[in-house]
């Protein structure tokens, strides 16, 4: 069935026909419904109806309540007869999700549905009607020689830190490659994370984060990580002053390493949160760590549905940090979402000049918006985080394959956005050294060695944030 109008008209004949006591009757109710063409056996005997009818409502009540939960994608999935359970509905939604998110059936997979699907087969054909199979969902065409991997297959270039990522019954092909023989030391930096909000979500999984260490950071990567700025947005956090940061030892201690560097501001989701003494406190840290605050933000403006912040406080709260930022000659790290047009305004408004150095952060638009910001603002850069390795980020990868390399930073935004080559069972959440990720699915779109973006990132990074890197 493809409704749930269908479902409801198929549950009421069901419900009637169990009711009446006539099985002529109950057996025509069946046929004006095409039950007996859908089930596949036109010769159905009334008693297999009967059984049929006497569970079906139940059966299909759990499979409307579970089609309205599933994702967008999802909503197409079809019952094929009409046994179907509401677990075959959901493996079939966790199947499509594998898919979705890179993953593939293995061979062995692939015999075992056409196995299942030949007994199915031979048991509908069958005049055997007490052997009647279970109802199966109707699956996507899985032949296609290019959508199908052997788990015995060597893995070849396609690599995820060197090996391949499986899940169960699927295996993932890495959608990039990461040679790690053009990844050199300190060259992988990510000019974005949040390593505040970072630790909680390690505490939140249970996971340990060791003080002095900035293992939970680098994620591996040694001494090939050169570095990340951690931006600061929750006024809660540093609203006291310096010597009152409300974050834990570990953040101190990674903040305090010499390559971690600093941005503060107020997120335009916090914008509620900050207050008059905010701003003063704000000016004073930004006066007083100079020497490790590299620039001001994220701000900006957030319109899209999942900021209830007042518009209007949003765009003073914004102007008020954009001119801090005028005032004490830093860089600008901007969040503009769903805002294009009072973004522009309210630096224009704030007399910001064409050639200020901005961070344009975790840019998800299309080309023509990126080109336009980038004609308005020739000094301004625009950061690309994981969500470029997502199958589903069209606009991402045009807006890549069109930038010009000295206009594109790498970021991670951590714990955000996390990679789809990174097995999401060892970490659910992004951090500072899957930036490396990020390089590799960039230099793929532009059709670069990995080496070569690298670089380019570690170039852009001092021109817009003026941090120093050795040789």
């Amino acid at each position: 069935f493809t409704s749930t109008r269908e479902y409801k008209a198929m549950m009421d004949c069901c419900e009637e026909a169990v009711n009446e006591s006539s099985p002529d009757v109950k057996k025509r109710k069946f046929e004006e419904e095409g039950l007996l063409e859908k089930t596949g056996k036109t010769e159905a005997s009334v008693e297999i109806c009967e059984k049929v009818a006497t569970c079906i409502p139940h059966i299909l009540k759990q499979v409307v309540a579970i089609k309205t939960d599933l994702n967008a994608e999802d909503k197409d999935i079809k019952v094929s007869t009409v046994g179907t359970s509401v677990s075959d509905i959901k493996k079939e939604a966790e199947r499509r999700k594998l898919l979705r998110l890179g993953f593939v059936p293995t061979q062995d997979e692939k015999s075992s549905v056409n196995n299942r699907r030949a007994v199915e087969d031979n048991c509908c054909s069958s005049g055997d009607q007490t052997s009647r199979p279970r109802a199966r969902l109707s699956l996507p065409d899985k032949g296609s020689k290019s959508e199908l991997v052997s788990t015995s297959q060597t893995p070849g270039q396609e690599q995820w830190w060197g090996q391949r990522v499986g899940m169960g019954s699927f295996v993932r092909r890495t959608p990039y490659l990461i040679d790690q023989t053009q990844v050199g030391l300190g060259s992988v930096f990510d000019s974005h994370c949040h390593l505040d909000i970072l630790y909680h979500r390690y505490r939140a999984e249970g996971l340990e984060v060791k003080g002095q260490s900035l293992e939970w950071v680098v994620g591996g990567l040694g001494d090939k990580f050169g570095g990340c700025i951690a931006s600061f947005c929750d006024p809660r956090v540093w609203s006291r002053g310096f010597n009152d940061w409300k974050v834990p030892d570990a953040v101190r201690a990674a903040v305090a390493k010499e390559e971690v560097y600093l941005s503060i501001g107020c997120h335009p989701h916090f914008a509620d949160r900050m207050t008059s003494g905010s701003l003063d406190v704000l000016d004073r840290l930004v006066r007083d760590m100079l020497m490790s605050v590299v620039a001001v933000g994220e701000c900006g403006l957030d319109y899209s549905a999942k900021n209830k912040v007042d518009k209007e406080l949003q765009k003073k709260v914004f102007h008020d940090q954009v001119m801090l930022a005028l005032k004490y000659n830093l860089p600008l790290v901007l969040h503009i979402r769903d805002a294009e047009d009072d973004g522009y305004k309210v630096l224009e408004h704030a007399g910001v000049p064409a050639d200020w150095i901005i961070h344009r952060h975790c840019f998800t638009g299309d080309w023509a918006t990126a080109s336009t910001w980038l004609d308005r603002f020739p000094a301004s850069k625009i950061g690309i985080t994981g969500c470029v390795t997502f199958s589903s980020a069209t606009q991402v990868h045009e807006t890549v394959r069109n930038m010009p390399v000295n206009r594109l930073l790498l970021e991670t935004d951590a714990p955000y956005f996390l990679p789809v080559g990174v097995d999401k069972r060892e970490l659910p959440f992004s951090q500072p050294g899957h930036v490396l990720h990020v390089a590799a699915k960039v230099a793929e779109l532009k059709g670069l060695a990995l080496e070569e973006i690298l670089t380019a990132n570690m170039r852009n990074v001092t021109e817009v944030y003026g941090i120093k890197f050795s040789k």
